[in-house]
């Protein structure tokens, strides 16, 4: 496949030189009998998988461009793991020796945790002002060095914390700063993995404030937050939008009266640019939560398909986004529609199918094949594809799960009935944030029990948390997918 395999017990380790783009040699994909290792206490985080073979992606990790992808080994041997250890730790630093040697920083900026430590230790002695502007100078919130990421925070305050997806949220973790001497600067330092991308408040006194010197900020469910970038994190080439590329067709708010749910949904849908008065039987995906998957800001997957079609991706498809907002009300019913209400009752899930798919049918050049039929949704959303595959095979043949919330205790159930399934459909999508820790252990389990099904899986663990920086940057891997053009 264009790299250098090193054999040695169960596996292979493979220095491929050949991402398709810098975001694409990022992505850390595993499908088939593939397991993911993250080596916490180094400077790299690693995903173990089998040698590349026909019809299993191997493990893709990410580097910034220009870097080699590095393919590591399964651990199939427990006596095994020392060598296997070895031989990472060697692939490590071949890609990490690649390319050219690092440029100097630029004027101002320190050169590494040792400096900045002094310089915190003359701020403390009085000279606080000299050194907060130093720090303003270093032009980069969190200053990083390695896998410590400091934050600060300069201003008012008797209390100050740090809360983010790497405390997921809570107070219970460590989140509290540590004030600077009797100065009115606080620092936090935490450890994060080299890749990571997640999003962060800061507390002051009981205050929830974005970070006034970070400009990089992602808009979640409720408002924007800031946003912590690792050095070697690299953002999808699909998430922006190109003044020079076609758009595709995408409807204004459609509504249909559900008799199943007793109120009105909106639903708006898409198709690809260039599209003929005569297609027919276009392989049709359902997307819920859909105006969070469409707004550029959050999902941006209107944005992601065109980018897509531009390249050439993509066969022509149906996406259809579910709006789960009340407008009347100004309430979002995601709650009441995707948790379904027991293991046999879920009027959402009827509403779909019995409602949505003819009305789309009816206006739209949709499949009536139900294997090239897909749904997609995240956190919720994602355990109601699960439960969609459960319950609704015959009807979707593709499902495609971001960050499933199985842990819920009103939607336990559905993780046990799906751990007791004998069956579920053969082409599945699913991806989390290793940050996510509620999910963690839970899509593990799923994926596992995927892959003794037979199901084709496309898997991927991100360092990243609950947030649509994360789910967005993987729904290209998603759609392509379900259009079986991921190879």
């Amino acid at each position: 496949g264009g790299g250098v395999p090193w054999a040695t017990g169960g596996g292979v380790v493979l220095l491929e030189e050949r991402p398709k783009t810098p975001h694409d040699a990022l992505k850390s994909a595993t499908r088939a009998s593939a397991m993911t290792v993250w080596r916490l206490g180094s400077s790299l985080s690693f995903t173990a998988a089998p040698y590349r073979t026909s019809g299993s992606n191997g493990s893709r990790a990410r580097t910034p461009a220009g870097r080699p992808d590095c393919y590591t080994a399964p651990t199939v041997n427990p006596r095994l793991n020392s060598v296997l250890g070895l031989i990472i730790v060697v692939g490590a630093a071949a890609c990490r020796s690649a390319g050219p040697p690092a440029a100097p920083p630029p004027e101002g900026q320190f050169t590494d945790r040792a400096e900045l430590e002094a310089e915190l230790a003359r701020a403390a002695a009085g000279d606080v002002d000299r050194v907060w502007a130093r720090i303003l100078a270093h032009g980069q919130m969190p200053i990083v060095f390695g896998r410590s990421a400091s934050f600060f925070y300069r201003g008012p305050g008797a209390q100050v914390e740090l809360r983010g997806e790497f405390t997921e949220w809570w107070p219970s973790w460590d989140v509290d700063a540590e004030r600077i001497g009797t100065t009115d600067l606080w620092r936090k330092t935490v450890m994060l993995l080299p890749r990571s991308r997640l999003d962060y408040k800061l507390v002051v006194d009981g205050e929830w404030m974005l970070d006034p010197h970070n400009p990089h900020q992602q808009i979640g469910g409720y408002g924007p937050n800031s946003e912590a970038r690792m050095p070697d994190w690299s953002p999808s080439p699909y998430v922006s939008r190109r003044p020079e590329t076609a758009r595709g067709a995408f409807t204004d708010n459609l509504a249909i009266d559900s008799a199943r749910l007793g109120y009105t949904v909106n639903y708006r849908v898409y198709t690809p640019p260039g599209l003929g008065p005569d297609a027919s039987d276009l392989p049709t995906l359902f997307v819920t939560d859909g105006s969070d998957y469409y707004r550029d800001e959050m999902g941006a997957l209107v944005i992601i398909l065109d980018r897509l079609y531009e390249d050439k991706r993509l066969p022509p498809m149906v996406v259809v986004f579910v709006d789960p907002w009340d407008p009347e009300r100004k309430k979002n019913r995601r709650e009441d529609e995707l948790i379904p209400k027991t293991i046999d009752e879920c009027k959402f899930c009827e509403f779909l199918v019995e409602e949505l798919i003819p009305t789309v049918a009816e206006r739209f050049p949709t499949t009536a094949d139900s294997a090239r039929r897909g749904i997609l949704g995240t956190s919720l959303g994602g355990l109601h594809a699960a439960y969609m595959g459960l319950r609704y095979s015959a009807h979707f043949g593709w499902i495609g799960m971001q960050s499933p919330a199985f842990h819920g205790n009103r939607s336990r159930f559905v993780f046990d009935s799906f751990m007791k399934t004998s069956s579920f459909p053969k082409r599945t999508f699913l991806n989390f944030g290793r940050y996510e820790r509620r999910y963690v252990y839970d899509s593990q389990r799923v994926a596992k029990h995927l892959r003794q099904l037979g199901v084709d899986l496309a898997y991927f663990e991100a360092p990243e948390g609950h947030s649509w920086g994360h789910w967005r940057a993987y729904l290209d891997e998603a759609v392509m997918h379900f259009a079986g053009s991921d190879e």
